[in-house]
């Protein structure tokens, strides 16, 4: 099964995310921090991520560069610059 980690802060976007994608079979772990996203990368293998630009304790660009260290996955950066569109 194909396994997304999710990087998102806003709870709603996050868990929207989280049910569309594994409504379409993809498995999901959802986290809210850069030190959660780093180290769950780092624990486990995911075929992708889904990066919020902008996250409570640093940026998306900060968790692809450590990601990035150690990992090739592809990463998919989002950001919804504050608007519910």
């Amino acid at each position: 099964m194909t396994k997304i980690l999710i990087v998102e802060d806003d709870r709603e976007l996050q868990e929207g995310l989280a049910f569309a994608l594994e409504g379409d079979g993809f498995s999901t772990k959802a986290v809210s921090y850069k030190a959660e996203a780093v180290r769950d990368a780092a624990l486990d293998t995911y075929h992708l991520m889904i990066l919020d630009c902008n996250l409570p304790d640093g940026t998306g660009y900060d968790v692809c560069r450590e990601v990035r260290k150690f990992s090739d996955m592809p990463i998919l950066m989002l950001t919804a610059r504050d608007t519910e569109l």
